[in-house]
């Protein structure tokens, strides 16, 4: 999985690479088309509107007028402004969303973002063959209000369907929310009382989860949207769940087979009553299963929280694999290990940012186990990022805070939990954006 041009004997992997000789060509270029070099650009500070989910892209049926399968490494553009079945208006420079792969014929990646990359190295969404995989995004536009997906297929050959729903933009005025990192918090898990649904989600129960103005959230009253990691744990099938304000959610947010227990992030608007919607569906009528979701920030409709930047490139500033982020090797269990994210030379967050988004990902774990990332040493998380079984390499998006108890230290900490003292993994981080104060 994962292979790397760049490090091919760090892989472990053998390229064999033929040459070609052609004026003006390139053998990279074989078999697929030079994609443009992307443009370096700089972003203005944003506020962010949250939308109800909308799907804009499904390459099953022309949702996007971008009809049938994508094909490996032929990057696709996205109109995502100036549409009528689209809510983003024509100066958004980000969007969020979630984004979807759907009969891949092998497995592999895919990759969003402003510009056109054929062969990109920092991938928004992994999956293995005949896994129909769904990933939370924050992503930049182009100046013409596009983004480009491309799939990478595992074999080098091969095709998949994409979807994209946009769940809410970014604009470069002060018209919309700012945003509030909180320390991670379970406030919903039906195996017990917290949130106050009890018992097994049933396939097609909708349930409302209260968030703004219950005490124990930390979300106050009057919050437009929160970001958060919604989880599934004891499936009885494989399912879907899907979230939103509305009464009957439509817009997927997680997808899973039986017996993976598995976590996503979601940035998800809230209701004028301060909740949102969960809905489950599993592969029959008696399918059911228990839900959990952990808060990890939250906007409101004002200037008192942090704006956002995004990246026009994500930009990988850890892997262990090769030392980037100055940490070197597979990760052990319970041995957290710090790299600078703010002002780092590696890195295009400035320092002060005091929170980013990025791509977290688990690269070669020999055993199954569970991912945490946070702004301080916590070698036995109360919490999980990404859950992953053996040999299944997975990226996630996080928002995560980069102040440590008040003092701003610029730097992040992964841990890595296995179930054995034998257990290892590498890490992966790509930085897409960052937050600011409201005056910065």
């Amino acid at each position: 999985m994962d292979p790397s041009l760049d490090h091919p004997a760090a892989d472990g992997d053998v390229y064999y690479r033929s040459l070609v000789v052609l004026p003006g060509f390139s053998s990279n270029q074989v078999g697929a088309p030079p994609a443009p070099t992307p443009t370096p650009r700089t972003y203005q500070p944003t506020t962010f509107q949250p939308v109800t989910p909308v799907r804009i892209l499904d390459s099953r049926n022309s949702v996007g007028n971008l009809n049938g399968a994508f094909r490996s490494n032929f990057p696709r553009t996205l109109q995502v402004t100036n549409r009528s079945d689209s809510p983003v208006p024509s100066n958004a420079t980000a969007v969020t969303g979630v984004l979807g792969v759907l009969g891949a014929t092998a497995w592999g990646s895919l990759y969003i973002g402003a510009d056109p990359v054929a062969y990109p190295s920092t991938p928004s969404l992994r999956f293995p063959f005949g896994d129909d995989r769904a990933n939370m995004v924050t992503t930049a536009l182009s100046p013409d209000g596009t983004v480009s997906i491309t799939y990478s297929s595992g074999t080098g050959v091969g095709s998949a369907n994409v979807s994209f729903d946009v769940t809410g933009f970014f604009t470069p005025d002060t018209s919309g929310s700012t945003y509030h990192p909180l320390t991670p918090k379970r406030i919903l898990d039906t195996r017990g009382q917290i949130g106050g649904l009890y018992g097994r989600f049933s396939s097609g129960a909708v349930k409302t989860l209260g968030v703004a103005g219950v005490a124990y959230t930390g979300v106050p009253a009057g919050a437009t949207a929160v970001t958060g990691i919604l989880g599934i744990i004891a499936a009885s099938t494989w399912g879907n769940l899907f979230v939103g304000p509305d009464a009957d959610p439509v817009s997927l947010a997680l997808h899973f087979p039986f017996g993976d227990d598995r976590v996503n992030p979601v940035t998800v608007p809230l209701t004028t009553g301060g909740g949102f919607n969960i809905k489950f569906v599993g592969a029959n009528s008696r399918a059911s299963t228990y839900v959990t979701f952990d808060i990890t920030g939250y906007f409101t409709a004002d200037a008192s929280g942090m704006k956002y930047t995004p990246l026009a490139l994500p930009t990988r500033i850890l892997d262990s694999r090769y030392g980037t982020g100055g940490v070197t090797g597979p990760f052990t269990p319970h041995a957290p290990q710090e790299f600078m994210v703010a002002g780092a030379a590696n890195s295009p967050v400035p320092t002060g940012a005091a929170a980013v988004t990025g791509t977290l990902g688990i690269i070669g774990s020999n055993t199954w186990g569970n991912l945490y990332i946070g702004p301080a040493s916590t070698p036995v998380p109360p919490l999980f990022a990404l859950n992953f079984p053996r040999a299944d390499d997975r990226v996630t998006t996080v928002f995560v805070d980069l102040s440590n108890n008040g003092s701003d230290q610029g730097g992040l900490w992964p841990t890595y939990v296995g179930p054995s003292s034998g257990s290892r993994a590498n890490v992966s981080f790509d930085v897409t954006g960052y937050f600011t104060g409201a005056t910065s």
